[in-house]
């Protein structure tokens, strides 16, 4: 699964993946103090802002500490505001001991693997990007193994006369 069609589907249907939220979405790949590069911010029903991170990949260490960065950087871009800042870790695998770290860090998290991404985009007809590339890599290797076959050559042994 593609973070560019986890990311169309969530900003496009959050309440298919997250229906007691009623989200509604603010911003997608959002710059923070012209360094982070945020994937979505959503509004709650309670009016909290959510900041989602999205991993296509198990999600790692590493991704607590960039979530906690752009959590301050939001919070210092609206102090004024005085906002209530939300963070969400979305992946399709986030193993026991990151889970515990990040309730400690109050970063909720959800485990949404590929089925789910792939069901919600055939209820709502979204092409999936990483569907539309193999097939592209399928068809370049096929176009490739047929001109290695149309342009083999067979020699032919002719006698050889004097």
């Amino acid at each position: 699964m593609l973070e560019k069609d986890m990311e169309e589907l969530i900003a496009n249907y959050p309440n298919d993946f997250f229906p007691d939220y009623n989200l509604q979405l603010n911003d997608r790949q959002g710059i923070l103090d012209n360094t982070a590069r945020f994937d979505l911010l959503f509004n709650d029903k309670s009016g909290n802002i959510i900041l989602m991170e999205l991993k296509s990949k198990k999600a790692s260490a590493d991704n607590i500490d960039q979530i906690i960065t752009y959590q301050d950087k939001l919070i210092r871009k609206n102090r004024k505001n005085k906002i209530n800042v939300k963070m969400w870790l979305i992946a399709p695998n986030i193993p026991y001991a990151l889970q515990k770290k990040l309730k400690e860090f109050n970063i909720k998290f959800f485990e949404i693997n590929e089925d789910i991404f792939n069901r919600i985009a055939r209820k709502r007809n979204y092409p999936l990007q990483e569907k539309k590339i193999k097939a592209k890599k399928k068809i370049t290797r096929e176009r490739k193994s047929t001109r290695l076959n149309s342009s083999h050559i067979t020699l032919t042994r002719m006698p050889f006369s004097a």
